[in-house]
């Protein structure tokens, strides 16, 4: 006896605000699918075509110049309300960028990213009043000091530094650690508590997350002294250190902090788009480590009461 089968159903009519919310996920899982989508229909073009703005990523001077003429017709408003990320890669020329930070008033994450040039030299241009985030990658090294505009700084909660760029001191910390040390004696305190230094201790009482690369946070573990609501310390450790693991742990544990974790810079070092595409998943994984009670991102846990014992 012969069965019958109802024939196949090949067209599926979802409502279109289903049909939205699995177009918009593949524009934000992948990129290029985002690019694709666009060409689907009108309809898709208008949902797709804000996520697209949402993360700019400037990978070159080449794209630059393209870049800038389609920002140009865009209504400064969608920019305002759409852009959400920037990233700058390679060298890119100021004339390109300054009028695209412009447009772009509206970031909450910024990542700088150089090789021939000090990323730092993008900051002051910089002047969205949301910036929260903010991951500095610098290739060889540069003769510049280090230093983030005492302003930006003030609204950032989460800050990486993947940097070969000089190390000789952090103005605004300095400043705030000499007012701290100083905060004790009242006389003493007195004289250093300037306008100028309690910006720079009111600068770091936002931030929440800090990473740094392992060759720097000997210099600027003490920030954790100013920084009163600062949860996670990431040491950023090099993927060709593991020789040095063992030091940089018996460092770590010998501070007894539990903000601190030691995790692969390659989330940032292999990505120079950084902050503006990987951060999320990063600190995730960050606040998973440190919750959980881990020192590092290979296993290694803190000591219990009892081992300690």
């Amino acid at each position: 006896m012969d069965e019958t089968h109802p024939p196949a159903t090949t067209n599926i009519d979802l409502p279109h605000e289903i049909q939205r919310l699995i177009f918009e996920m593949a524009a934000r899982s992948h990129r290029g699918a985002g690019f694709n989508l666009i060409q689907v229909a009108h309809f898709v073009y208008t949902w797709i075509e804000p996520i697209l703005y949402e993360r700019i990523e400037i990978l070159g001077s080449s794209v630059a110049p393209s870049l800038l003429r389609a920002i140009r017709m865009k209504d400064p408003a969608f920019l305002h309300s759409t852009v959400r990320a920037l990233a700058i890669s390679g060298d890119v020329d100021l004339k390109y960028v300054k009028p695209i930070f412009a447009a772009s008033r509206g970031i909450v994450s910024f990542s700088p990213w150089g090789i021939a040039v000090n990323p730092l030299i993008y900051l002051p241009f910089i002047r969205s009043p949301y910036l929260r985030r903010l991951a500095l990658i610098s290739g060889p090294p540069h003769d510049s000091a280090f230093n983030i505009p005492t302003e930006m700084l003030t609204k950032l909660t989460h800050v990486v530094v993947v940097s070969n760029f000089s190390w000789t001191s952090w103005i605004d910390l300095d400043r705030a650690l000499n007012l701290k040390s100083t905060a004790s004696s009242a006389p003493v305190a007195s004289l250093t508590a300037t306008p100028t230094t309690l910006a720079s201790f009111a600068a770091f009482q936002n931030l929440t997350h800090f990473a740094v690369a392992q060759r720097y946070w000997p210099h600027i573990s003490n920030i954790r002294e100013v920084a009163q609501k600062l949860r996670y310390f990431v040491i950023l450790s090099q993927s060709d250190a593991l020789v040095h693991r063992d030091i940089i742990m018996r460092a770590v544990l010998s501070l007894n902090d539990r903000r601190l974790v030691v995790v692969n810079m390659k989330h940032f070092w292999d990505w120079p788009q950084g902050d503006s595409r990987f951060v999320t998943t990063f600190w995730d994984k960050v606040e998973t480590l440190v919750s959980g009670g881990f020192i590092s991102d290979q296993g290694d846990r803190w000591p219990t009461r009892y081992e300690r014992a």
